[in-house]
């Protein structure tokens, strides 16, 4: 079995990294967390590139594709690389001035509790929503893959949760490094020949477009999603990862404030054509398999029906990303709870060996719970905006802390995430407040 053996080699191959990252990790317990903040630029292009290339960028991107949004569903991952770009320009070098480790230490400095507090929640909310998603996307790719080893999509997500938890556990920010300079190039290389051969299996463009349903233009850029889900996907990715955790500890990691920018940069240009790639392939799968059940079982599906190396290679490799995204996220959502909760809440003060063994207890706990919410997640891109509309609030505190902190006050930040939360539950439970396309 092709798939099988690819799939082997490649959990072989990251647990082999996973080794030798532990014994970086091994340094303390800011080698486990930020990798001795040494991340030189073009590491940390990897890190955010097998960050943002994830579940929702490739899985995501072709479900929204084959469901009728065609290649304007790669527009998401362009508004992930704008954001990147945002931040490498506009905060890097100020962030990694600030000598932190989590975004909540920032409110912690320069506002009161209260605000400091409700970052911290609105934080791990974000985390939890994020991480739970790549579960659902690894489920996916394995019962797609292999699926008599993995026969539902359940039995895949599991399979991911382990193989997620046990390369973060013993890493740490290391293992997601180093192992995405494998898994970038990999993806990339994998899911162009998939999106050529997909094409080609159904006899070029013209073959492809005259088996796409009748009434839907699949291939405009535009007009299967509309100018507003562009404009949303840009401004909430824009304004979530400015403040957020995952990204944002890859600025913390960073050797210096001139290898995160140029880092970010870097990592915009890797990350801004791979979702019209997926959109492409998720285009494929319907023509050629219209009665999929699951959309997001597109991608997937359509990548099987290549050539078994092929189809092996580039789901191994979706699947490898995947994985790479979660530890970064369950990296981030471990720092927080360990320097803002424990350290901050219960005053405790505990020895390098204890803040490690401690981190890596939080991966354990983190990565059940989130496994759990996974299983209740049924739509990957929707879940995931507004999971990430959480963090509006904090980016316009940061910007005004930035650039205008004498508009700020001490319980600014408190009052300012307040309404954000409530603004996202007032979206979701009253219909009447639908005036905009999104709470956003």
């Amino acid at each position: 079995h092709v798939e099988l053996i690819v799939v082997v080699l490649y959990v072989v191959m990251l647990f082999a990294i996973a080794a030798w990252a532990s014994r970086l990790a091994r340094r303390g317990n800011e080698g486990f967390l930020l990798a001795g903040r040494n991340l030189p630029a073009l590491l940390i292009a990897f890190t955010l590139t097998g960050l943002a290339v994830g579940g929702a960028s490739t899985i995501g991107v072709a479900e929204s594709a084959f469901r009728g949004q065609g290649l304007g569903a790669g527009w998401y991952c362009v508004a992930w690389a704008i954001s990147a770009f945002i931040i490498a320009f506009v905060s890097s070098v100020r962030y990694r001035r600030l000598n932190i480790v989590t975004v909540p230490q920032l409110f912690q400095r320069y506002y009161d509790r209260t605000g400091y507090v409700a970052c911290v929640i609105v934080q791990v909310l974000i985390q939890l929503t994020v991480t739970s998603l790549q579960y659902v996307a690894g489920g996916a790719i394995l019962s797609q893959l292999l699926p008599e080893v993995f026969p539902d999509l359940r039995s895949g997500m599991l399979f991911s949760a382990i193989v997620f938890i046990a390369l973060t556990f013993f890493g740490g920010l290391w293992s997601a490094s180093l192992s995405n300079v494998l898994n970038v190039a990999l993806i990339y290389g994998g899911m162009a020949l998939a999106a050529v051969l997909s094409v080609k299996s159904l006899e070029g463009f013209s073959g492809l477009m005259a088996r796409l349903p009748q009434g839907t233009d699949y291939f405009s850029w535009v007009d299967g999603i509309g100018p507003m889900q562009i404009i949303i996907w840009i401004v909430t990715s824009a304004t979530a990862n400015f403040s957020f955790q995952g990204p944002l500890q890859i600025v913390f990691a960073a050797r210096n404030g001139k290898a995160a920018r140029n880092g970010f940069f870097l990592g915009a240009l890797f990350i801004l054509p791979i979702g019209f790639v997926a959109a492409l392939i998720g285009i494929a799968a319907k023509a050629a398999s219209p009665e999929i059940a699951d959309p997001r079982l597109a991608l997937p599906a359509m990548l099987t029906s290549l050539n078994p190396l092929v189809a092996g290679i580039a789901l191994a490799a979706l699947w490898a990303a995947d994985v790479s995204t979660a530890i970064g996220l369950l990296l981030s959502s471990s720092t927080i709870v360990s320097k803002d909760i424990v350290s901050s809440v219960f005053k405790r003060d505990l020895s390098e060996k204890q803040q490690l063994a401690f981190n890596r207890t939080v991966v354990l706990i983190i990565g059940a719970l989130t496994l759990f919410l996974a299983l209740q997640i049924s739509g990957i891109l929707e879940a995931l905006m507004i999971g990430l509309s959480l963090g509006t609030g904090m980016t316009v505190v940061v910007l005004f802390t930035f650039y205008a902190s004498r508009f700020c006050r001490r319980s600014s930040a408190g009052w300012v995430l307040a309404a954000n939360v409530l603004v996202i539950l007032a979206w979701i439970k009253i219909p009447m407040t639908h005036i905009t396309p999104h709470a956003i």
